[in-house]
């Protein structure tokens, strides 16, 4: 860079414009405009050199005017390079984003396979996506190298169809299940299948994704995840702003920057059980992984498959995985608004989480966006969703509605069943009669004091928890008589008991969660119709119970909860009073009398 010299300078620029008079009143004007126009490419160090000495001497400067002169510069040229930083930014991003769509390499692994192969498979994809089932030719392929999870699967396929829709809110996976049930392997195996500038596997710090410069539509992948505070705020701030960038500000050489997390960014987290708090789980699809033995089985087979083969298939890139990878570019290249247009028919059992009837609702959206180039748009644009794109995310949803609706996963689902069973029962009753290990059933029962989640006591309404103590009657056969005499009269224990309010705890979740009204072509998915006669069984009309009788059927329905409930309580009071009570410091054989007598008459 030349450097300024500003007399020089000033000399040129008065020869080629105007004469400047020092002592005028349009000296200040001079000045700005010169500065505007003649400094905005230089260091911000030389112009102040050029303000304190050259404009200093050549206008006879006092010392204030002078701090005002380069107050007024310093705005300038800030204003000046955050406009220029943006517009390089932007050039940047537009030259980036033509490169990767036209780009025919869409992962580094690509560029030693034949061109030829990879423009038949960008046909191939072109072809399945206006004449075929793409989703269908997914999946098949995962089946090739992944056992099971075939909902879990399906749903992440939705979720990334679901980033290219402008009018959602977004479909975040989180996957749980034992440490090595496949989560982590299902999804590296779908993720293989995605352009690679799409995704990012990675461990974070808590914000880490705001410096990451990640593009829109980007998948962040974190396996094993347990969410900090801090980073639980993160997530949340950038799943309510999915439609817009998230912005966070942080300090550099005393200066506030500007760091951004773009839109639509999808989280695939997974964790051995859910342990997030209430407010995450609510953003989330939740899936568990298959854990019975046929499937282990299946696994192992699979795995011997390979070593037979010397191979690691999920990291084959075959033509099924080029032509998957250009079926999910075309999606990921362009956005839509997606509109439902039967929306108003769509009932759900409960709609008292916004968050749940909205995730349903972006679940058909994937389902149409995954299938645009066979969908018609209206007269804006807007692709026009089907009933074939209802009935698809219904049987989606409803196949894994426990863990969507409930926010729990197969564990927490089999203590909730075992305290509805067995009402008053402890933890290590539910940890005899579900196998969970005891550790783990005090754990998501209470939550975890450090992370400040309340687990299922806090997860489930009308779960509650009593705390009791218990009179302890020793075995009179086990023990001898000295150790009988040592005996207190009565001696008590601790003990928590564990209760759900309702026994229709799960109720809600039985059935149909989701039908069409008005569904004549499917019946049974409409509880509102019905047949008027047995004449007319082939005729169905819509009735609505009136007032009066939803309050009788509501009556009806608390009556015999409450019933249940006191049936319930007279039975446990019962088998107290008929509990044996031990006298104090009776010898074996006494014991051994009363005791044979206490069991004839029970």
């Amino acid at each position: 860079m030349v450097a300024i010299k500003p007399k020089r300078d000033y000399l040129s620029l008065l020869e080629t414009n105007y004469k400047i008079e020092p002592d005028t009143d349009k000296r200040n004007e001079d000045i700005r405009e010169f500065l505007n126009k003649y400094m905005k490419d230089e260091q911000k160090e030389i112009g102040l050199q050029f303000i304190q000495s050259g404009l200093k001497d050549y206008y006879k400067l006092k010392s204030a005017e002078i701090k005002i002169f380069a107050s007024y510069f310093k705005d300038v040229k800030k204003e000046y390079d955050e406009a220029k930083k943006k517009q390089r930014i932007q050039k940047e991003k537009n030259e980036e984003k033509k490169e990767d769509e036209n780009s025919i390499y869409l992962c580094p692994d690509e560029k030693y396979i034949p061109i030829e192969e990879l423009e038949e498979a960008e046909q191939e994809a072109l072809k399945i996506l206006k004449e075929g089932d793409p989703i269908k030719f997914v999946l098949d392929l995962i089946k090739t190298r992944h056992v099971g999870d075939e909902e879990a699967s399906e749903g992440i396929l939705i979720s990334i169809s679901n980033q290219s829709c402008l009018n959602s809110m977004g479909i975040h996976v989180a996957f749980n299940g034992e440490s090595g049930s496949g989560k982590s392997h299902t999804l590296k195996v779908i993720l293989k299948f995605l352009p690679s500038r799409f995704v990012f596997e990675t461990t974070l710090s808590n914000k880490a994704v705001y410096y990451m410069k990640l593009k829109e539509g980007c998948i962040i992948f974190s396996d094993d995840t347990t969410m900090s505070e801090e980073m639980e705020e993160v997530f949340k701030r950038s799943t309510t702003n999915y439609q817009e960038y998230t912005k966070h500000t942080t300090v550099s050489n005393q200066e506030g920057i500007e760091k951004l997390i773009p839109p639509r960014l999808n989280w695939y987290l997974t964790s051995v059980d859910n342990e997030a708090t209430k407010q995450v789980l609510n953003r989330q699809l939740t899936f568990s992984t298959v854990t019975d033995y046929e499937h282990k089985k299946e696994v192992y087979e699979m795995q011997q498959a390979e070593n037979i083969k010397g191979e690691i298939t999920a990291l084959k890139v075959t033509k099924e995985v080029l032509i998957c990878r250009r079926i999910f570019n075309e999606i990921k290249k362009q956005t839509f608004y997606v509109k439902i247009p039967f929306g108003d028919r769509i009932l759900m059992k409960d709609v008292s989480d916004s968050r749940i009837t909205s995730i349903f609702f972006d679940m058909i959206k994937g389902y149409t966006i995954f299938n645009f180039m066979k969908r018609d748009s209206d007269e804006e644009g807007k692709l026009i969703a089907t009933l074939d794109d209802f009935y698809k995310a219904k049987k989606l949803f409803e196949s894994q509605k426990d863990n969507i609706v409930t926010k729990m996963n197969e564990r927490e689902l089999k203590i909730i069943q075992y305290i509805i069973e067995h009402p008053g029962c402890t933890i290590n009753n539910i940890v005899e009669g579900t196998e969970i290990e005891s550790q783990n059933v005090r754990r998501l029962l209470k939550g975890r004091n450090e992370r400040n989640t309340g687990g299922l006591l806090e997860k489930v309404k009308g779960l509650t928890m009593e705390d009791t103590s218990e009179a302890m009657e020793p075995d009179p056969l086990e023990l001898s008589d000295e150790e009988m005499k040592m005996m207190p009269t009565r001696a008590y224990r601790k003990a928590e008991r564990f209760k759900i309010k309702s026994s229709d705890a799960l109720k809600l979740y039985s059935g149909d969660f989701i039908t069409l009204k008005d569904d004549v072509s499917n019946p049974s998915n409409n509880e509102a119709i019905k047949s008027p006669n047995k004449e007319e069984n082939s005729k169905f009309k819509v009735s609505k119970p009136n007032l009066k009788e939803r309050q009788q059927n509501l009556r009806e329905t608390m009556e015999g909860i409450a019933l249940q409930e006191r049936e319930e309580a007279d039975e446990r009071a019962k088998q107290e009073e008929i509990k044996y009570t031990r006298r104090p410091y009776i010898n074996n054989g006494e014991a051994k009398k009363v005791f044979d007598s206490w069991e004839n008459e029970n």
